[in-house]
């Protein structure tokens, strides 16, 4: 349904495939000539009828990736997985359509009630929504089905999290000079690494969370442990306190940034837990 352009639909905003990186006008063309002419039924079928010269392997891929094909047959995984194979089949049925032939070489067949055969595609695990959202990105610079913080939305309602937007409400909240602390979990957008005047290394982080971003000061002696996991992981719990001097973009020096991955195994370990069950149950409920 994506157009050249962003479009306004009565059900949401549709993404302009020219936004989509590796897609070119010449491409966009030949697919929208085509979907005029009928929808597409699968991604073989998207490749027998467009130029495959304009709409090369890249520009499909990046298509794929960026879930413009998820209306079709197949996960992501499987039609990037089989692409070549695909394009090499559509190729072939052009070929022979052009000599007169029939489609001897695996294309698009139909069946005795005139409905297409679809594609099949072997079994394969879909990407994990990590990678399936990093690819996204990737592809269209946008998060579009989802966003990496909602991987692990079970996590941050089990702790003690405020939003950015929270943590910015309670610094301008705060009178006096005690500093607030609190715990955030956030993407990292990036980070920039420093001299100080002593020599040593430290970072200055930008990250975001669902309601806004913010900055982290992260001093030496924190960033030399933890230097290796900013370029490693993408998504942190961060505990530490708040800048009040800063009322207009939050800013926290953490003591701690642990990756959401890592962080049963370098949190302070749990010291006491407390079960509140229904004064109804029975023990023997309990036993099992």
């Amino acid at each position: 349904r994506s157009e050249n352009e962003f479009a306004a639909k009565p059900d949401g905003i549709l993404f302009g495939l020219k936004g989509i990186k590796n897609v070119g006008s010449s491409a966009l063309q030949s697919i929208f000539a085509e979907r005029e002419k009928k929808e597409f039924y699968d991604l073989l079928d998207f490749c027998t009828r467009v130029d495959l010269r304009a709409t090369n392997k890249r520009t499909i891929e990046s298509l794929i990736c960026a879930g413009a094909f998820d209306v079709l047959p197949g996960y992501r995984s499987q039609q990037v997985e089989e692409l070549e194979k695909i394009m090499a089949l559509a190729n072939q049925a052009k070929e022979a359509k052009r000599t007169g032939q029939t489609a001897l070489f695996g294309g698009p067949m139909v069946s005795d009630g005139g409905i297409p055969e679809l594609y099949e595609f072997k079994s394969l695990k879909e990407w994990s929504d990590k990678i399936k959202l990093e690819k996204e990105k990737e592809a269209a610079g946008f998060y579009l089905s989802s966003h990496p913080l909602h991987c692990y939305k079970h996590l941050s309602e089990s702790l003690d999290i405020k939003t950015v937007e929270e943590a910015l409400t309670l610094v301008n909240n705060t009178k006096g000079t005690t500093e607030p602390k609190v715990t955030l979990f956030c993407l990292q957008q990036s980070y920039r690494v420093i001299m100080t005047k002593k020599g040593d290394r430290m970072a200055f982080g930008q990250y975001e969370d669902m309601s806004g971003s913010c900055e982290a000061v992260i001093f030496p002696r924190l960033f030399k442990k933890i230097e290796n996991n900013l370029s490693e992981y993408t998504v942190f719990v961060i505990k530490g306190t708040l800048d009040i001097t800063s009322t207009n973009k939050l800013k926290i020096k953490p003591d701690e940034i642990v990756p959401v991955e890592l962080f049963f195994e370098e949190w302070p370990k749990i010291e006491k837990m407390a079960i509140n069950l229904p004064l109804t149950m029975e023990a023997s409920e309990i036993e099992k």
